[in-house]
């Protein structure tokens, strides 16, 4: 028997094999893609209910914050004009400080409990809301009136900035490629005012300014070390 022959003879088999084969591998292709499509699918869903939920505790602490600054603000205005109006008390102060306290940090509970979405954009956002809530508790304290009033106005504000910042960087995340358009970012003239963008590099450069360069850094390390 020749080779020709023997080629011949198996060469039916062969091509069933190959035919099989290559079935094998689209099905095997296609249920890749369909469990690939699934957890893109997963991904999403649960974006959108995390973020939902984030966003709830954000318009809290945000409309807080926004009342808390606007409250203050006409107070100075008071104190700046020597009215004899009685501006604050300690109780006041604590008062203030709470409404704040309870809404900042619940939501900075809300960002650490669904870190996995995005580690550097939801840490980032925690830690510069911590931040500034700590400038808030220390103010309360041993600082005179008008002291106690500009802290809690300018920390206030910042935390209006910072969760604006990071419900632009969700939406931008959750709906961009759905609706197929992005918010911009917030627009500083000064540098030394941050803004929270979804930028690996930024965040990065954010976190460490957070932990070495403010009051809460610093002491977040001394209990650390």
């Amino acid at each position: 028997m020749d080779v020709y022959t023997i080629l011949k003879d198996f060469s039916a088999p062969f091509i069933t094999a190959v035919a099989i084969f290559a079935t094998f591998k689209q099905v095997g292709k296609q249920i890749q893609n369909i469990k690939d499509e699934r957890k893109q699918t997963f991904k999403k869903q649960h974006q959108i209910k995390a973020f939902e939920l984030i966003s709830e505790k954000a318009q809290i602490a945000l409309s807080v914050c926004e009342e808390v600054s606007s409250t203050v603000n006409v107070k100075k205005v008071y104190l700046e004009n020597k009215s004899d109006l009685t501006v604050l008390n300690v109780e006041e102060r604590l008062v203030i400080v709470k409404a704040c306290t309870d809404t900042v940090m619940g939501l900075c509970k809300v960002l650490e409990a669904n870190e996995i979405i995005n580690p550097l954009l939801f840490r980032a956002t925690r830690y510069a809301l911590q931040s500034e809530h700590y400038k808030m508790v220390k103010a309360q304290f041993g600082s005179s009136e008008m002291e106690f009033l500009d802290t809690m106005f300018w920390t206030t504000n910042q935390c209006l900035f910072y969760t604006h910042d990071f419900l632009v960087c969700m939406q931008n995340e959750v709906y961009g490629e759905l609706f197929n358009n992005t918010l911009s970012a917030r627009f500083v003239n000064d540098p030394k005012f941050r803004v929270i963008t979804n930028n690996p590099t930024q965040l990065y450069e954010l976190l460490t300014h957070l932990e070495r360069d403010t009051d809460w850094g610093r002491e977040v390390l001394k209990v650390r070390t």
